[in-house]
């Protein structure tokens, strides 16, 4: 097996290291304080996404990989709140940045024949494009063609890196905390928005509840913030303040009651997959179950009987009657028309972004594809099906190479958060792809605390 990459340049000298809590708490006001800020000035939040993008180049050359991904989490975090806001940059800038930072990564650590499969699921990919090409206008090809192959590009980039990659709790706590601190800025716009305007609860998902962007990315990108809570809870070094694990739970609470008022079921789903992964291995974890057995009485308790009644009486009963609705919504005829035209166009498919034009016949609304999979299929043909195949032997050997309860854990969890949210919305965040890629690294034991050294005799 190749040499892992190192996580940390200091791998062997903090042994004694904690969860910045002080630090968290401080950079968490400043951005609830910066979304406010951006959502009425969105040119600061495009300052703020190419100052990221600058600094993530210049660590990509000179720092290690845990700072890397630390910035790559940023982006992926901070993509949502850019969009809520409509910050004047181009669409997909946070996947962007962050395959142009990996890609520095993989130039500058040699990495170019260590990418296992991932490079061959997206050349699978690539034929399909020029169909897209024909018969229409060159820009909308453009804009097709991006917003549809540059999620699957930021996977194979992601897998490509993190596959050797290896980690350890601290190393998973920093990057942790650098996911949620960007996304507590989308969460003070939505909860600002639900305090200072009349909104209207319905059946449907709430415009209004997710800061008047699309509730079904917002409910997604929470669902990322309420399971890296739920991580950090159960898996930050043993010695971690008992303020942090606090602070972690009342998170895990925040971002998943917030996701629900969105009325956007899926972001609830990909929550749900993430946990039910994760669950069974942590409880073989000896640090990770008392926490994890305290995190989830919590997460009942106060969540269950006493967030969520008043939560359902603030949206007029609405809420539980959403959450429980189990009739299949307009996701699923897309599905089968997609279905459709992988059976009449089986060999490349209709091309990336072309869906969208065929499904007039099909009595469903003219959307673009929100599962990744039966998109793959249309868009792709027999290709899409090779990627799809790919994807699945990715996710193996991203299992079976974890040597630990914890990294199971994570890997597992990861991946079926990130396969969850692809049922539901595709690749459209960057997140969801750069998790799937965070998968495929090792998740290693800490070291023991180095003892104390012997005080010499007088």
């Amino acid at each position: 097996m190749p040499e892992l990459l190192p996580s940390s340049l200091l791998d062997d000298q903090d042994a004694s290291w904690t969860p910045p809590l002080v630090l968290f708490l401080i950079a968490a006001a400043l951005h609830a304080a910066l979304g406010l800020v951006i959502r009425h000035t969105p040119i600061m939040g495009a300052l703020q996404a190419w100052l990221a993008l600058i600094i993530g180049i210049f660590v990509a050359w000179k720092g290690n990989l845990r700072s890397i991904t630390c910035i790559c989490a940023y982006l992926a975090g901070s993509e949502l709140m850019w969009r809520m806001s409509k910050v004047p940059i181009f669409w997909e800038f946070g996947k962007g940045a962050i395959i142009i930072i990996l890609l520095s990564v993989i130039l500058r650590k040699s990495l170019f024949m260590r990418g296992g499969v991932a490079p061959l699921y997206f050349l699978l990919l690539i034929p399909s494009a020029l169909l897209t090409m024909a018969n229409v206008q060159l820009e909308w090809a453009r804009q097709e063609i991006s917003g549809n192959m540059a999620g699957p590009l930021l996977l194979m980039i992601a897998v490509w890196v993190y596959r050797n990659a290896r980690w350890n709790s601290r190393d998973l706590t920093l990057i942790g905390l650098f996911i949620i601190v960007p996304l507590i800025t989308a969460s003070v716009v939505g909860v600002n928005n639900i305090a200072t305007t009349e909104i209207k609860f319905g059946t449907q998902s709430n415009f209004g509840a997710s800061g008047g962007f699309g509730p079904n990315q917002v409910s997604t990108g929470l669902s990322l913030g309420a399971f890296t809570c739920f991580l950090l809870l159960c898996l930050s070094p043993g010695n971690a303040n008992p303020v942090f694990m606090a602070v972690m739970a009342a998170g895990m609470i925040g971002f998943t009651a917030h996701s629900a008022i969105t009325f956007s079921r899926g972001g609830l789903y990909s929550l749900a997959a993430g946990l039910f992964g994760a669950f069974w291995f942590l409880l073989a974890t000896p640090r990770a179950r008392l926490r994890l057995v305290l995190g989830m009485v919590a997460f009942v308790v106060i969540g269950g009987f006493y967030v969520l009644p008043r939560m359902d009486r603030f949206t007029q009963g609405q809420l539980m009657y959403r959450i429980t609705d189990t009739e299949p919504t307009g996701r699923f005829l897309l599905m089968k028309s997609e279905w459709d035209m992988f059976t009449r166009f089986p060999l490349l498919g209709v091309g990336p972004g072309k869906t969208i034009l065929l499904v007039q016949g099909y009595e469903v609304a003219k959307v673009a594809g929100h599962t990744e999979y039966t998109r793959l299929l249309a868009e792709h043909g027999i290709f899409g099906l090779g990627a799809l195949l790919l994807m699945g032997v990715m996710a193996l050997q991203n299992f079976f190479r974890q040597r630990n309860a914890p990294g199971r854990a994570i890997c597992v969890g990861l991946m079926l958060w990130s396969a969850m949210t692809m049922m539901h919305a595709a690749t459209r965040l960057a997140m969801t792809c750069f998790i799937f890629g965070l998968a495929s690294a090792l998740f290693v034991a800490d070291k023991p605390d180095a003892p104390p050294p012997e005080k010499k005799k007088t």
